[in-house]
């Protein structure tokens, strides 16, 4: 298997321009058969690689989640709105300080048995600051170019009521009476680590769900990019609701490959998949440059690396159709990230966890990590 190595200068709107090129066996020890290696490598200097990942010159914010402020001020429940206090559905989006990376803690949603999830952490685009973000300090906002955003978590509106930092097309940008100041850029970068609970892979979960959002505040909407939780493990995208403009179900082409443009890019053609193994520490890096309603010319790109890896593998990359909404309650883009285990109300006999750490937003691209 060939693996697809980023040219890190080349980074326009056009999409990275990739080489083939064979990858290194790694020194790192391989993963156990229970399941348990959190971190098959030495650990080095997590702290350091952490602090020159979010030191980049298009960093806009980032969380590792060292507060518990930057958990509750983004809990986001269904039917309540913005759930500082964790009331709605107590105990299922908690920041866990018994795992993550660095920071000393991680974002953690649990599914429990039956078919309620747990509310949605829902972050928005902009720079915020110390007090919004939870943090404690200001977002780096792009090396201080743009300015910080109102954020007030004890209101319940405050998520829906948020209309700014989109990024879109340039044709839309300033369009349809949205304000230029609406809009922070045309293109974006989104690096998050995860690792999901084994039991998540067990009989008795739903075959299909959830794991995160591209998206708007307030609401989903047509344009949605979802990363799909699968039973089997293998990693898939939808939009549309589901109903992909080019396939009619998940992102892919048209002859069925589910991983187009990727190392994978025969899977469920009878060739291999991208797939989790169980408790590790996954990086995924997405990349995207949202194009015009109706047309195949959005660009959306998915990277990732396993434990111990120090480049990305491709998983998927190429040009969609992308249906955005009529609507006038946002623009067509997009202004949010939202990790999620919603399993469309399907119930299960098993609970499990996923956990976020890391998480990274920026208008520039986001080096792999070199440790852990």
């Amino acid at each position: 298997m060939k693996r697809r190595k980023f040219i890190q200068s080349a980074t326009s709107s056009a999409g990275l321009m990739l080489l083939d090129t064979a990858l290194a066996q790694t020194a790192c020890p391989p993963v156990l058969s229970d399941g348990a290696p959190a971190r098959p490598c030495p650990a080095g200097d997590l702290e350091g690689d952490w602090a020159a990942r979010t030191s980049g010159a298009g960093v806009v914010w980032f969380h590792d989640f060292r507060n518990d402020a930057e958990v509750d001020n983004f809990r986001w429940s269904s039917g309540l709105g913005n759930d500082p206090n964790d009331t709605r559905s107590p105990g299922r989006c908690i920041r866990n300080t018994s795992d993550g990376i660095t920071g000393g803690g991680c974002l953690e949603l649990i599914h429990p048995v039956g078919s309620g999830g747990a509310p949605g952490w829902w972050r928005p685009f902009g720079p915020m600051s110390g007090a919004s973000n939870g943090r404690g300090e200001n977002d780096p906002a792009a090396a201080g170019t743009m300015n910080l955003e109102a954020w007030d978590p004890s209101n319940r509106g405050v998520n829906e009521a948020y209309r700014r930092s989109y990024y879109a097309h340039p044709s839309y940008i300033g369009a349809d009476g949205w304000d230029n100041d609406r809009f922070d850029g045309s293109e974006f970068y989104l690096q998050f680590r995860i690792k999901i609970d084994p039991n998540r892979f067990r009989a008795g979960t739903p075959s299909a769900g959830k794991q995160s959002f591209l998206a708007t505040t307030q609401s989903t909407l047509n344009q949605e990019i979802v990363q799909q939780n699968e039973r089997n493990r293998r990693a898939l995208w939808y939009t549309n609701f589901g109903s992909s403009p080019d396939t009619g179900g998940s992102m892919g082409v048209d002859n069925g490959t589910k991983q187009p443009g990727s190392d994978y890019d025969r899977c469920t053609q009878g060739g291999p998949c991208w797939e989790y193994a169980d408790a590790q520490w996954v990086t995924w890096l997405y990349h995207l440059v949202p194009g015009t309603d109706g047309d195949r010319n959005t660009l959306f790109e998915a990277f990732v690396a396993r434990p111990g890896e120090t480049s990305y593998e491709t998983v998927f990359s190429q040009m969609n159709t992308i249906n955005f909404s009529d609507t006038p309650r946002h623009p067509k883009g997009y202004n949010a990230f939202q990790p999620s285990n919603y399993m469309n109300g399907q119930a299960t006999t098993v609970a499990w966890y996923q956990r976020y750490d890391q998480i990274i937003f920026s208008k520039q691209f986001i080096p792999c990590p070199q440790v852990g």
